[in-house]
């Protein structure tokens, strides 16, 4: 079964990129994550850089993904074995400081609970 992609599509309203626009991540940027079930993001690209955020849900597990990057590699690319996971959007929320939150991973755990089909 293929990946379930949620795109935000907008800046979290706290948050500001003034090197880019809000785009959908491509093709080669999903292949790195189609063993999830559903991913929720936001992503802006500028020419050699990117930035964004997505959380990403695999069964019952959850776990956030910083999509910030430099031109040597795409948002996407990481090694998602190191990643904390989280068994509810509730957990992932609480372990987050009130920056990131501010930062827009509360607005995008927000988004999640809206559109979760898990």
């Amino acid at each position: 079964m293929a990946i379930k992609m949620h795109n935000y599509n907008k800046f979290p309203k706290d948050l500001e990129y003034l090197c880019g626009d809000i785009e959908p991540l491509d093709e080669y940027d999903i292949r790195y994550i189609e063993d999830f079930d559903e991913a929720w993001y936001f992503y802006a690209a500028a020419s050699y850089e990117g930035m964004g955020g997505m959380i990403l849900r695999k069964g019952g597990e959850y776990c956030y993904l910083d999509l910030g990057h430099c031109s040597c590699y795409g948002p996407t690319e990481e090694n998602f074995e190191s990643l904390r996971k989280f068994s509810s959007l509730d957990e992932l929320g609480e372990s987050c400081s009130e920056d990131a939150l501010r930062c827009g991973i509360g607005e995008l755990i927000e988004y999640a609970r809206s559109t979760d089909n898990g």
